[in-house]
């Protein structure tokens, strides 16, 4: 599309990472593009916890971030090495275990099959190791060629993806493809979490996931200095410089469409015409509160299930702990004692697994702890002291960081309430939907919405899934979708 003034105008409700990549990208197509977000920041989820002063982050780090913002950024006629600065994390996750052994996951498939032998004093570890990341590597080809950075999610069949995961005999969950190589529980634990992250269940999630984990294994990890806060400032910059109309403190109430189709938004009660209209918000949200009454249909997924929720203690101290690397991981004793409380009972576990994200000095810690999505029970106001105590106790036993509840002066506390309310996650789920069962799972939202033409979803709700690498692809696809939908129409 051209910069005319023929040119589409599209709304993006939301300024999560996926609604900043679909902004970016439509502008970058030639689109009068307005941003809505209902908060005075962007970021959604990924925007950060300030805390005396210093931002602290919310995500922690992705094997596939790197790649994917490159690829985003250079898709909009630019490089993100001019808006970001990048270096490698090493180690890449520093392991606690329950048995007070530690491990550090490194790059490089040499380095970690030896560090795994010695670990698990198994030779054979190593070997299986080997065996696993090639997997990883297959799979990471599938999704690449077959899954991402394409219009998918809904009812639209993928049989050339699924064709690929039964010749790689990865029709199954993730646990199921860990096991078959890594025997020491300890080791399966780590991976799985390399697969899967907070909130995702690894005996529920579909193998695909363990593509995620191909970049740290095969080599350096790639973090953006500043976190996820740095990349959520580089991209509103961009999208700024893009000509992207940005609108904080603007929340959309509705969807307005006619025939069939999304025509607008209303925004305080001020209709608004677009030729497009991007929801960054989950799809449970956009189809029961945004589309008008009028237009309104159930949504509906097969097995929709909201992703599990975190609890997040962001912690100033009077003295840091050096033995922390950037990235940590308590985990729990027992992975499915953990696993049947937060996916099936709902409840907090007693003995969670940790993410703690550190600062150099040690002294400003994100700590997160997986919760169930919300149920009709949940009371976290209730609940969050007695989880609160699990969580400092599991600190101390297991992370090593021993007399922590007398070092903390400053805090702030992230609940599965604080993400419906503040940030619209239906259920306080971090990813949407959760895709669950064999081969590609069951399918996420569509990008594209098979109830109204012009509207399209983007973000960690939609295809291909959570993360915020995903919700980065999830906004190019939704904004690619949308601009050729338009130059079809144009054309007929």
């Amino acid at each position: 599309m051209d910069s005319s003034q023929n040119a589409p105008f599209t709304a993006v409700i939301g300024g999560g990472l996926g609604g900043l990549s679909a902004a970016i990208t439509a502008a970058a197509r030639g689109h009068r593009v307005t941003l809505f977000e209902k908060n005075e920041g962007l970021g959604g989820k990924a925007s950060g916890i300030e805390l005396e002063g210093i931002r602290l982050d919310t995500c922690g780090p992705e094997g596939d971030l790197a790649p994917v913002l490159r690829r985003l950024v250079r898709s909009a006629g630019y490089r993100a090495d001019e808006l970001l600065e990048f270096e490698k994390s090493e180690p890449q996750q520093r392991c606690f275990f329950a048995d007070g052994e530690r491990f550090d996951l490194v790059g490089g498939e040499d380095a970690m099959a030896e560090a795994l032998i010695e670990f698990a004093n198994d030779f054979g570890e190593g070997i299986r190791y080997r065996q696993f990341a090639a997997l990883c590597e297959q799979l990471h080809a599938v999704a690449r060629d077959r899954y991402h950075w394409r219009a998918g999610g809904g009812s639209i069949a993928n049989p050339a993806a699924r064709a690929e995961l039964l010749r790689l005999r990865a029709g199954g969950s993730v646990a199921q493809s860990v096991r078959r190589f890594a025997h020491d529980p300890r080791v399966a634990q780590m991976l799985e979490r390399l697969c899967t992250g907070p909130g995702i269940a690894a005996d529920h999630a579909p193998a695909l996931l363990c593509s995620r984990a191909h970049t740290q294994l095969r080599g350096a990890l790639e973090v953006p200095v500043g976190g996820t806060p740095a990349v959520v400032a580089a991209l509103a910059q961009l999208a700024r410089e893009l000509g992207v109309e940005i609108c904080t403190g603007s929340e959309v109430s509705h969807i307005l469409g006619y025939g069939g189709r999304a025509t607008g938004v209303d925004v305080g009660g001020q209709r608004i015409a677009f030729d497009s209209v991007i929801s960054n918000c989950d799809a449970l949200r956009t189809y029961s509160e945004l589309v008008e009454a009028p237009l309104k249909r159930p949504f509906r997924a097969a097995r929709a299930e909201p992703t599990g929720s975190v609890v997040g203690l962001f912690l100033r101290l009077s003295e840091g702990y050096p033995h922390l690397a950037p990235n940590n991981v308590a985990f729990a004793a027992d992975a499915a004692e953990e696993s049947r409380a937060l996916f099936q009972d709902g409840q907090a576990p007693d003995d969670p697994t940790l993410q703690i994200l550190a600062s150099p000095d040690g002294r400003s810690l994100s700590v997160f702890a997986g919760a169930p999505a919300l149920r009709p029970h949940h009371d976290w106001e209730r609940q969050l002291p007695a989880y609160r105590a699990a969580v400092l106790t599991k600190l101390q036993a297991t992370a090593g960081l021993d007399g922590i509840a007398g070092r903390i002066e400053g805090e702030a506390v992230l609940t599965p309430a604080d993400l419906a309310g503040r940030w619209g996650a239906s259920a306080g789920a971090l990813g949407g939907i959760a895709s669950r069962g064999a081969l590609l799972g069951s399918p996420t939202p569509a990008n594209r919405s098979p109830y109204l033409d012009g509207l399209y979803l983007a973000g960690a709700g939609a295809h291909p899934g959570p993360g915020a690498a995903a919700a980065l692809m999830s906004g190019w696809i939704a904004a690619d979708a949308a601009d050729a939908d338009l130059r079809a129409a144009a054309v007929a």
